[in-house]
């Protein structure tokens, strides 16, 4: 019985879901096994861990989706593939700093009374440049939501977990609102013996979903390595 070589598993940003990846399905053939991991902010949470029969396993981190990703998926990654990640979410510089903690804190502030009003705002920012009608679809887990927002004050991921990794490849957009793509830049410095840096023109915060596309034109190599012709 033949199985599929590569299973990638992606984890969608913050206030997202698993919807997110839909561009994506289209991309594979039947040789990759793709999971869209959902944290639950919008119905039942899904956790998938990857097939042990798979020989290529690939994880796909959407900003906050590196903080709340599966750690044991994590650590057996062949490949990690970040699209406007981050380490932390508030920049080193002290004044950046407070300033983005300071607007962190308001939206928290304002999510408490203002759930689906704040969750329009940041997507707003999340798909800058373009303006799509996003609708939020299910019943909103105001808890987990805000517990969330929280923990982006001090989720930090630890550059040893990320050593670990064999290659990596950083996607971010030029325009990109939420994470600013100096920090991006900063990520692929310390991490560029292990790693490629595609910083995508005039595509924001969501280019992971938005320009699905061009994202699986530079993956290609990395899905299915040169010189596989059986699956086993």
């Amino acid at each position: 019985m033949k199985h599929q070589h590569t299973h990638i598993i992606a984890y969608h940003a913050w206030g997202l879901s698993k919807d997110g990846w839909e561009p994506w399905l289209k991309l594979f053939d039947e040789n990759i096994h793709f999971d869209a991991a959902d944290r639950g902010y919008f119905g039942n949470p899904y956790n998938p861990i990857f097939d042990p029969a798979c020989k290529r396993k690939i994880v796909f981190a959407h900003s906050f989706g590196l903080h709340w990703c599966n750690q044991k998926n994590l650590r057996e990654a062949d490949v990690l593939v970040l699209y406007s990640g981050f380490l932390k979410y508030h920049p080193d510089t002290k004044k950046q700093e407070q300033n983005s903690i300071l607007k962190l804190q308001q939206m928290m502030g304002r999510f408490i009374e203002e759930p689906e009003e704040v969750l329009q705002a940041f997507y707003k920012d999340v798909y800058h440049p373009e303006k799509p009608e996003i609708s939020i679809k299910g019943n909103l887990n105001h808890e987990l939501l805000l517990e969330d927002l929280s923990l982006l004050h001090t989720s930090e991921i630890g550059l040893q977990t990320l050593h670990r990794i064999p290659f990596i490849k950083i996607f971010h957009g030029s325009e990109d609102k939420v994470i600013s793509k100096k920090s991006a830049r900063d990520l692929y410095h310390v991490l560029r013996h292990r790693s490629q840096y595609y910083e995508i023109l005039q595509k924001g915060h969501s280019l992971a979903y938005t320009d699905a596309d061009n994202c699986f034109a530079m993956l290609r190599p990395e899905l299915i390595p040169a010189g596989v012709d059986e699956l086993v």
